[in-house]
């Protein structure tokens, strides 16, 4: 048993590393909702985990992520470009109990965490996204698509 459950955390670390996920677009429709702007420091370590978080990596769980939250700010990285993100319509992302969604017309969806990792299996793909840091009212997440991330910097939206 001991050795099935070390194989199937094998298997979910590679799956999250090696495929693909669905990243927020940056555009909805075609309308601009922001604009790009050069990075000073465009050495980010993605999926570095910050070390003022309140809740330790391996503590986070979904009801520390209950919530609206939303983005203004973020970060690309496509190969070697990487930019800054300036938004004039916030990136969000919703949880309730143990789904989200990322968009506020999309469907609610079935997530996991494993430590810093929110982890959303489809049919076709996998949604990864990186907890970097994780306050009661910050949360920063880099989503990984293949070598590409998108990392917004969210914050909870009060009710």
């Amino acid at each position: 048993m001991k050795n099935i459950t070390k194989s199937i955390g094998i298997v979910i670390i590679g799956l999250t590393i090696n495929c693909s996920q669905k990243t927020a677009p940056t555009s909805l429709g075609g309308e601009r909702i922001g604009k790009t702007v050069e990075l000073k420091n465009k050495s980010v370590i993605w999926e570095a985990f910050d070390t003022l978080s309140t809740i330790a990596k391996t503590e986070i769980n979904s009801e520390n992520l209950q919530g609206l939250w939303k983005a203004y700010k973020g970060v690309l990285c496509f190969g070697e470009w990487v930019k800054a993100m300036e938004l004039t319509k916030p990136m969000i992302i919703e949880v309730k109990d143990d789904t989200y969604r990322r968009n506020s017309d999309g469907d609610f969806e079935k997530f996991t965490i494993k430590d810093n990792l929110i982890i959303k299996i489809t049919e076709t793909n996998i949604d990864t996204g990186i907890i970097n840091k994780i306050t009661p009212a910050e949360l920063t997440i880099s989503w990984k698509d293949k070598l590409n991330y998108t990392r917004y910097y969210y914050t909870k939206e009060k009710k």
